[in-house]
């Protein structure tokens, strides 16, 4: 067994680690921060009533922002749930363009662009244990990946979200 393999594996094990606790920890700020804007739209402005024919007849422009925020808002939160779910990466298929440095070995989108083939034998993983957690490496560069994912689909959701927010509170105050 090579210390020098088995120690750069648990390295970047680590390190890949750290990036999918952070994935949560932003799944986290993005959901608190859509739901409660989606809760304060619901009180404050009663945004319930954008489903009476009133509501779109009177004050119209109004209604269509608090529509998009309603709608952005809870879909930033769908995505930031969906982030923090449990999930296989076994069912998260590697990836098929090719890396933007495929010898790169540490970096989650560069391992999961490899075959999981390919990444066993760049690491060059000798023994039945490097192989074993090299497999779990390539399996948590798929669940950084899948989590990123998530996070930059809510975050491009949550700021236009905020945004009409704003606007529609500016309407109608």
């Amino acid at each position: 067994m090579s210390t020098e393999t088995n120690d750069f594996i648990w390295q970047v094990h680590a390190y890949t680690c750290s990036f999918i606790q952070f994935a949560d920890r932003k799944a986290a700020i993005f959901f608190a921060w859509s739901s409660g804007l989606l809760a304060w739209l619901f009180t404050r402005y009663d945004a319930s009533r954008l489903l009476t024919i009133n509501r779109w007849s009177t004050d119209w422009l109004s209604a269509i922002f608090l529509a998009i925020a309603v709608l952005l808002l809870s879909l930033s939160a769908y995505f930031a749930i969906r982030c923090v779910m449990p999930i296989q990466a076994r069912n998260i298929p590697p990836k098929t363009e090719a890396p933007e440095n495929p010898d790169e070995l540490v970096y989650w989108k560069s391992i999961r662009a490899l075959p999981p083939e390919r990444f066993l034998d760049a690491i060059n993983a000798s023994s039945f244990l490097e192989k074993s957690a090299a497999r779990h490496l390539y399996e948590l560069a798929g669940i950084a990946d899948f989590k990123f994912k998530r996070i930059a689909i809510s975050f491009w959701l949550v700021v236009p979200g905020t945004l009409a927010t704003l606007i529609a509170m500016a309407i109608l105050s």
